[in-house]
């Protein structure tokens, strides 16, 4: 993930959930940003994209 930028990635990968989850597809959203989560490690961003995606879910307890 060097040289690369992070904050495009990370726009580009809320958009994706967005869409995923306006298509009904909540776990696939939640696994893409789970993969995304272990690669860019240390993103406050991503945490909350994860946790917004298992909020609509109603999965709460990893919402939290």
């Amino acid at each position: 993930m060097e040289g690369e930028d992070i904050a495009s990635i990370v726009d580009a990968l809320d958009q994706l959930s967005d869409i995923l989850c306006q298509a009904t597809y909540f776990t696939k959203a939640y696994e893409i940003l789970g993969i995304a989560v272990k690669d860019i490690q240390g993103n406050p961003v991503l945490h909350e994209l994860i946790a917004r995606v298992a909020f609509v879910m109603e999965n709460f307890e990893k919402s939290i």
